[in-house]
């Protein structure tokens, strides 16, 4: 089976597009132990997105809920798109009832026949953020109401613009095993550009007014972190949601690969430095419920700067818009650098000789609060290629964990295994690998 990218969007004014007819009557315990339960609850859980579950535990304690999940008592919606949510509410109550057959299927496979339903927003959203992807990867995508999967339609003209972009969408597209899920909106409750899923959710979240105002101060910016959501969730998929970290490692690839390909110099290292509250930006507006935060997102050649704009009592629901209202690239300032050499051959212990040049790796970054670490490890030649980078990335994080121990965010640091390359002496006696086989550490922070 071909897997498919799946893709929703999300805005709050169709979300009374599901309407059903005066006829239906009341939920009944007899009707219910003759309704096929798992239809019921598939059709109940659609409801909960489109109407939240705090609607629909409402309507269950008003008896208003039929035997068939539809809500009594409440005439159809002119709305053109009620017909649409509806068909896709029987569409999907029937592949549940197909797929509730006793089956062989295992917890992970069931998983993957899982929908993303479209729950009544624009279509303008999610063909904007197509549009977006598919320009960055030469791509025509295909997608509608009807079938929330996203299809080829065939190749753009010309040259592509971000070809790692195109294998990132292809190979989501194509993988036999694998989703991507997406929930497009604007102004999302804590949602700053994206969210990855929380609690039992498989949904990746993006704003894609965050998006548009990245790339409108930075163009090209903000279609990398498009990648960077969409893949980042991809890989939540493949190995469970548990582990945020390397999920979001392979985001920030996809981000960084996607800059390169658009000609903007610089790799994502890190989270970088952890927002901070400032005075209201001029022409921004001010209110007791609006708070602006700075954030320094750190990459190899220069600080992306992004102010928030964080509004409590978001009218799209519980909880703050996190709003991206500017942004602009900063050049770093290197405040030191520093080596640590002579580590014993296949060993990431610290000598202890090197113990005094963390202390003052230490104190360079306290005394520059804005300022991040970029903890780089190396090796000799001695043994495998594999081995040796993996070695040289393991002295780094040996490095990075004394940093953390010591009161330093670990989103400041960022670390690197650059194996066996970068020599500083010759491989050919001992004296020249114990100055291989070491960590350079620098700290940047950002200049004017």
């Amino acid at each position: 089976m071909t897997q498919q990218l799946i893709v929703s969007a999300s805005i709050r004014a169709r979300k009374a597009a599901l309407r059903a007819p005066r006829a239906c009557s009341p939920v009944s315990s007899a009707a219910i132990s003759r309704e096929r339960v798992p239809a019921r609850i598939a059709r109940i859980t659609l409801l909960q997105r489109a109407l939240g579950n705090r609607r629909v535990a409402q309507l269950i304690r008003a008896g208003r809920l039929t035997p068939h999940g539809r809500i009594a008592g409440i005439e159809r919606t002119r709305d053109r798109h009620a017909p649409d949510l509806e068909r896709m509410l029987q569409r999907d109550t029937a592949q549940t009832e197909d797929m509730d057959k006793p089956a062989t299927t295992t917890a992970a496979s069931r998983h993957i026949q899982r929908r993303l339903i479209v729950s009544g927003s624009s279509e303008a959203l999610v063909t904007e953020y197509l549009t977006l992807v598919g320009n960055a990867s030469g791509l025509r995508l295909n997608w509608n109401f009807a079938q929330p999967r996203v299809t080829v339609g065939g190749n753009l003209p010309g040259a592509v613009p971000a070809a790692d972009g195109r294998s990132n969408i292809l190979s989501v597209i194509n993988h036999p095993t694998q989703n991507a899920e997406l929930h497009i909106g604007t102004n999302q409750p804590r949602v700053a550009v994206g969210a990855f899923p929380a609690g039992a959710s498989t949904i990746q979240t993006i704003d894609m007014d965050d998006i548009r105002n990245l790339n409108a101060a930075l163009p090209g910016q903000g279609t990398a972190k498009a990648f960077h959501e969409m893949m980042e969730n991809f890989n939540a998929h493949g190995i469970g949601f548990g582990n945020f970290a390397a999920s979001h490692a392979r985001g920030l690839e996809a981000e960084s690969d996607v800059l390169e390909n658009q000609g903007i110099v610089g790799r994502r290292l890190s989270g970088g430095v952890a927002p901070t509250v400032i005075p209201a930006p001029p022409g921004q507006p001010t209110a007791p419920n609006i708070t602006y935060l700075r954030q320094l997102q750190d990459f190899t050649h220069y600080f992306l700067e992004i102010i928030q704009r964080r509004t409590t009592g978001s009218p799209t629901g519980p909880g703050a818009d996190f709003e991206v209202v500017s942004a602009r690239r900063i050049p770093k300032v290197q405040v030191s650098q520093r080596t640590v050499d002579s580590f014993v051959s296949g060993s990431n212990a610290v000598p202890a000789a090197g113990n005094v040049v963390l202390a003052t790796a230490l104190a360079d970054l306290n005394a520059n609060p804005n300022s991040t670490l970029l903890i780089e490890g190396f090796a000799d030649n001695v043994g495998t290629e594999a081995a040796n980078r993996t070695t040289s990335r393991n002295r780094a994080a040996t490095a990075q964990a004394f940093f953390v121990a010591n009161g330093i965010a670990a989103d400041r640091i960022a670390i690197v295994g650059r194996g066996e390359t970068s020599f500083v002496a010759t491989n050919a006696n001992e004296a020249g690998r114990l100055q291989n086989r070491r960590i350079v550490m620098t700290v940047h922070r950002p200049g004017p």
